[in-house]
């Protein structure tokens, strides 16, 4: 069940500044199991086998010309686009 991170700011505010120290290694490591789960996911998925088509290669020869000739769109104005 996920809690809105707004009920998790409140209990931070309450906590005393002695128990700051446990709490964020409490977070931290609980960054860092789900960090590893993911990475373990990743590391045990099945590998792509599926050969490139020649549309996929005919559009990485696209990208390849747009990224030498600077046709790029900033990472800002991507953000910006799509409200991030």
């Amino acid at each position: 069940m996920s809690i809105p991170k707004e009920d998790l700011h409140k209990l931070v505010e309450q906590l005393p500044e002695s128990e700051t120290r446990i709490a964020k290694n409490f977070l931290k490591m609980l960054i860092d199991e789900a960090n590893r789960r993911v990475l373990e996911a990743f590391q045990n998925a099945d590998e792509d086998d599926e050969p490139t088509t020649n549309e996929e290669l005919e559009l990485i020869e696209l990208a390849k010309k747009d990224i030498k000739e600077g046709n790029l769109i900033k990472l800002d104005d991507l953000k910006e686009e799509f409200g991030l």
